[in-house]
């Protein structure tokens, strides 16, 4: 019962915090970006994942919130007995069959080596970061496009030392997923970062965005110290 308790404080802080970061200023017609783990749940302006490999203790956290996260938007939480969660795999768009109500479900086996068994790659250091959209009522991406969401160092150093990015389930998350209409069962897909080289003992300043046809409709900055 207490890890349950955990978990769903941990989501709770989480969608306050997808609430607070509409109100700095940032466009309220576009969904925004988010991402796990949040270092200080308590201080959204801290934004640095410090991680000490040889030492399990300087990531457990991090570990930990990925893992609340994700199961209590994907796997723990209890679905509404409405039958309306559809396996969308094989379509990039939504179905014009598919009832409005309907939801499409997102798999988190398609994260990959991102997951808990492998530490987030935390224990590797091959760090993961987790991305999705903030809920925005009734968005979609213009023209149904797919979202592309990119990484990048945000100055040169950082783009010499941030080393390979690899995205799961890929770097384009798919327009089946939208609109949300407070269906519901709704799921926002996430898309897991892996980040592969990163030069130990430098602080990495990285820049992810989210752009669809469009422009851009979200981005988040953050930084990563590997020892």
């Amino acid at each position: 019962m207490a890890c349950i308790v955990l978990v769903r404080i941990s989501v709770l802080l989480g969608l306050c915090l997808e609430v607070l970061s509409f109100g700095n200023g940032i466009r309220r017609d576009i969904p925004g970006l988010m991402f796990w783990p949040r270092p200080n749940v308590h201080n959204i302006r801290d934004s640095t994942l410090e991680i000490t490999v040889d030492d399990p203790s300087t990531y457990r956290d991090h570990v930990w919130r990925l893992e609340s996260y994700l199961k209590a938007e994907y796997v723990t939480r209890r679905l509404d007995d409405t039958n309306n969660v559809y396996d969308c795999s094989p379509f990039s768009l939504r179905p014009e069959t598919m009832p409005q109500e309907a939801v499409c479900r997102f798999d988190i086996a398609s994260l990959g080596p991102c997951n808990a068994q492998e530490n987030y790659g935390y224990s590797s250091g091959e760090p993961c970061v987790i991305l999705r959209l903030g809920r925005l009522l009734g968005w979609k991406p213009r023209n149904y496009s797919r979202i592309k969401i990119t990484c990048s160092g945000r100055e040169p150093i950082d783009r010499s030392n941030m080393g390979k990015v690899y995205y799961y389930p890929s770097q384009v998350v798919d327009s089946k997923y939208f609109p949300f209409l407070n269906q519901a069962n709704y799921m926002l897909p996430s898309v897991a970062v892996k980040f592969k080289g990163l030069t130990r003992g430098t602080l990495v300043k990285l820049a992810c965005s989210a752009t669809d046809s469009s422009g851009e409709v979200g981005n988040i900055t953050f930084e990563i110290l590997m020892r």
